[in-house]
């Protein structure tokens, strides 16, 4: 009876294994689904964040890009302004050319990669760089705070020292036919025959104390050598005239920043008869100033450094003189005037600064002698200074001419781009001084003579700026991700 029970309990459990294994299988499956789900989220969880992440860098990469770029402009810009309305002026500029700016880059895992960058604020609360990364559509912002400051300048910083005994500073050839010359050579030619000097007819008169050169090692040419030159020196360095270059630039942008806005033009024209004084403000803007007449003119300042502001400029005087203890700058746009007259000569060559922005050759006095203290500065024009007696500093963006027997210049000539040329057309000048050209020429009786000229006032900022400042011209906060 018991086996026989045991037999039927025995038949019952027929199939259970089929069971146990698909209830294993079940199992299995259901972690499998599992484990499959959490490979699947965590495979795209992890795009998610590279993604995320990605877009934090290429944020992040931005505002620093600007930042390096933004700090060498400023740099750039600062080395170029004198005033410091002049400097806020043009880092604004720079600031709105940076807004709203966007940068396309390669796509990362078939997704769109693209960055965003906004500059807001102003020069007084200071700016704020702001730079978007995008991969897909995950984004993130990052900004940095920059705040730039003015640091005053001291006198004399736009013009860079010459070297040490410079007659003559020249990028390219050099040729004396005539003349007399004493001082050193600086010369930056890479071209054989850099110096030419052809003796005629006995005249020619050549102290060289020394020639600096970098360029080839033969570098005279010629019918003369001189025999009391000492030797030759190669240097490692050029001297980079091009300083000059940007120093025109500097003064045109800040003659453009004194401009006022908005002011009436006016006409003056002067007679014999008329007043012989104009009293004038600062940054005053006429249409055109004629005047003539057979006495001195005035200028008075009103005791302040002025800029006066002109379109057309004619003066036919006997001489020119500035009253009121101030400094005078006349920015002449179009036309300027002026065959002869005595011009601050009871004044120091800081006291007077002419720009002349036309483009039409400028020729100061003709067949008449002519004296004048001061700085003449000419960024687009050749300039010819006949019979003229001058007393300070020219700059040219172009040629220069000095011509006319009998006159004495102490002058310091700077023409980086331009040739320039003593004693043409037969005739004879004398400049004790020096030379700072692409090209010079030198013929007949002109006399180069090397004199130290003193620069420190060179060209003065419209205001007065006290001591130099210190302190640092950019500072920048560290990145933030705002919330």
């Amino acid at each position: 009876m018991h086996m026989l029970k045991q037999k039927k309990i025995s038949e019952n459990e027929q199939g259970s294994a089929l069971v146990y294994t698909l209830m294993v299988l079940l199992l299995l499956s259901l972690l499998g689904m599992s484990v499959g789900m959490v490979t699947v989220g965590s495979y795209k969880l992890s795009d998610s964040n590279r993604d995320y992440t990605s877009a934090y860098y290429i944020a992040e990469a931005g505002a620093n890009q600007v930042k390096s770029d933004f700090t060498k402009k400023v740099n750039d810009l600062y080395t170029e302004s004198i005033t410091e309305d002049s400097f806020i002026d043009a880092v604004n500029k720079e600031v709105s050319a940076l807004k709203s700016k966007t940068f396309t880059y390669p796509k990362q895992f078939n997704e769109e990669v693209k960055g965003n960058i906004d500059v807001t604020g102003n020069f007084k609360d200071g700016y704020t760089i702001i730079s978007k990364g995008a991969v897909g559509n995950k984004t993130r912002t990052v900004e940095m705070d920059v705040e730039v400051n003015w640091i005053k300048k001291s006198a004399g910083a736009l013009l860079p020292e010459l070297p040490d005994g410079a007659g003559l500073v020249v990028d390219e050839n050099i040729t004396m036919d005539g003349g007399s010359f004493s001082g050193a050579i600086y010369s930056n030619s890479q071209s054989n025959k850099t110096v030419i000097i052809q003796k005629q007819s006995g005249y020619g008169n050549y102290n060289i104390s020394k020639v600096y050169y970098s360029g080839k090692e033969t570098i005279f040419d010629g019918y003369y050598r001189p025999s009391n030159l000492s030797k030759f020196e190669k240097v490692s360095t050029q001297f980079d005239i091009s300083n000059y270059e940007k120093a025109i630039n500097t003064i045109k942008n800040d003659v453009e920043s004194r401009r006022k806005e908005g002011l009436l033009l006016e006409t003056i024209i002067n007679y014999p008869d008329g007043n012989r004084e104009l009293k004038i403000n600062d940054k005053d803007n006429y249409e055109k100033i004629l005047i003539e007449t057979n006495h001195d003119f005035i200028f008075n300042t009103g005791g302040k450094d002025v800029t006066l502001f002109v379109k057309e400029l004619d003066m036919k005087v006997k001489g020119m003189s500035i009253a009121g203890g101030g400094k005078l700058t006349i920015v002449v746009e179009n036309k300027l005037f002026i065959p002869r007259g005595n011009f601050n000569t009871n004044g120091s060559n800081d006291k007077l600064n002419i720009v002349y922005l036309g483009t039409e050759p400028l020729m100061m006095s003709g067949w008449e002698p002519m004296k004048f203290v001061g700085n003449i500065i000419i960024p687009n024009a050749n300039f010819d200074g006949n019979y003229m007696d001058l007393t300070g500093v020219v700059l040219a963006g172009e040629n220069v001419k000095f011509n006319g027997g009998g006159t004495a210049s102490s002058a310091l000539i700077l023409a980086p781009n331009g040739k320039v040329e003593l004693g043409v057309n037969g005739g004879s000048y004398i400049l004790n001084g020096a030379v700072v050209a692409s090209t010079f020429y030198m013929s007949n009786n002109a006399s180069l003579i090397q004199k130290n000229i003193d620069t420190s006032n060179f060209w003065n900022s419209g205001s007065s700026q006290g001591d130099t400042g210190t302190g640092d011209l950019i500072i920048t906060s560290p990145i933030i991700e705002p919330n």
